[in-house]
């Protein structure tokens, strides 16, 4: 079976709920345990959260996009609910008869952990159910702004109960995988702690990574420690290994690095390049940011002005 998982929002300006967490961090815990407990019973899984997205409108649509493209079986929306910290439990949306069928199983799985069970409703309003070409549920695993469901929640136990709801199989023990925030936040603090030459640009290198990742969600951060999406180039070889992997415009040479220290001295030995000669007299990280997509960074030209509309959230991360 071929399952398409769709770790709810995480992508800019498609953000999650927050309350007592926020439902972005809570999405990529659960999602990415799922995925590596249908993973560890046979099944093949493909990712379907966006790393990037232009509008909430175009955040939604990539997701439809790549469930059909891939032609996956089924296709799994997770999120958590907020309301008015007094609602609490869990309901799985769905359209089809077959998606209600999988949305009861998973439903009873995780109201078995203590939730209360708010039903299985009629998704029909949802656009990634409606634009999907196969069986589909939208999870909403319960409350981020309930202290009795946050106080209730595991990770662990509701990745496992999702996966027996889909499958009819339990997943032995709970799937090892990296936890995405936690490295993520890794990340962060190894950002804060690097010396570099110009702290100052910072909040762009971060910006950056949050663009290029999907905040810590892409495979080649996740497998390779590359925040950047940085492409192999001979310069590169005295920190970095090169790695095949396929990307939203196909497979490339990429760079892979043994840690997320290495991953920010790297870049800056990718920018130490001749083709961004001159960056060095850039202060602001607005003018180093136009002047490094100016000089082939990106062939999207309006990169530039997506990772700067992300630098208050960089800098932020970063005090």
């Amino acid at each position: 079976m071929k399952y398409g998982i769709d770790c709810g929002h995480n992508a800019t300006p498609d953000t999650g709920a927050v309350g007592i967490k926020q439902e972005d961090v809570l999405t990529l815990a659960v999602g990415s345990r799922v995925m590596a407990g249908l993973r560890s019973l046979g099944h093949e899984v493909v990712n379907c959260t966006p790393t990037k997205a232009s509008s909430v409108g175009d955040s939604l649509r990539q997701r439809c996009q790549i469930a059909n493209s891939e032609k996956v079986d089924v296709f799994v929306s997770i999120h958590f609910n907020a309301f008015n910290c007094k609602a609490y439990g869990t309901e799985v949306y769905a359209m089809s008869n077959s998606g209600k069928t999988l949305a009861k199983n998973v439903i009873n799985e995780i109201c078995s952990l203590g939730f209360f069970n708010r039903g299985v409703k009629d998704g029909s309003h949802l656009y990634v159910l409606k634009n999907t070409c196969m069986p589909a549920i939208l999870v909403e695993c319960c409350f981020v702004d309930s202290a009795t469901d946050m106080n209730l929640l595991n990770a662990d136990t509701m990745a496992a109960a999702i996966v027996k709801g889909l499958t009819g199989q339990c997943v032995a023990t709970p799937a090892k995988s990296p936890d995405r925030a936690a490295k993520w936040q890794e990340f962060i603090d190894v950002l804060k702690a690097a010396n570099i030459a110009y702290p100052q640009l910072k909040p762009a290198q971060l910006a950056q990574a949050i663009l290029e990742s999907g905040r810590g969600t892409s495979e080649l951060f996740l497998e390779h420690n590359n925040p950047y999406g940085l492409k192999w180039r001979r310069e590169m070889s005295e920190i970095a290994q090169n790695v095949s992997y396929k990307a939203h415009d196909g497979v490339d040479d990429y760079c892979k690095f043994q840690t997320l220290e290495d991953a920010v001295k790297g870049y800056w030995l990718f920018i130490g390049r001749k083709p961004y000669q001159g960056w060095e007299q850039y202060s602001s990280p607005e003018d180093y940011l136009k002047f490094i997509v100016g000089c082939g960074y990106c062939p999207d030209k309006a990169y530039a002005n997506k990772v700067i509309s992300i630098l208050p959230e960089a800098r932020k991360l970063l005090h």
